[in-house]
């Protein structure tokens, strides 16, 4: 009987804890540019002209890139793809 007991307590915590969060998901466009802006100064030797990173970055999180129809000069926008990730991109959309 106290099995039983164990066994149903048991069944009904694993039912009921079906939410696992083992990462926190950021979707707060604010902190996802500060955080690229934060990696592309870090990595630049050059100075970087935060005012139009940060208003391309905006304009770009409210107006996403339609990706299949987009072209070389409109992802070379994105400032943290090079040109070779922009090529590559484009190919595989054409070819697939």
């Amino acid at each position: 009987m106290m099995i039983n007991r164990t066994a149903t307590i048991l069944l009904i915590i694993c039912l009921t804890a079906t939410q696992l969060l083992g990462q926190m998901v950021t979707h707060d466009p604010q902190s996802i540019i500060s955080d690229i802006v934060e990696d592309i100064v870090a990595a630049s030797e050059d100075d970087v002209d935060l005012d139009a990173l940060i208003e391309d970055l905006v304009f770009f999180s409210e107006n996403p890139i339609n990706i299949n129809s987009t072209n070389p000069d409109e992802l070379g926008r994105l400032v943290f793809l090079s040109d070779f990730q922009v090529i590559s991109l484009l190919d595989y959309i054409k070819n697939y």
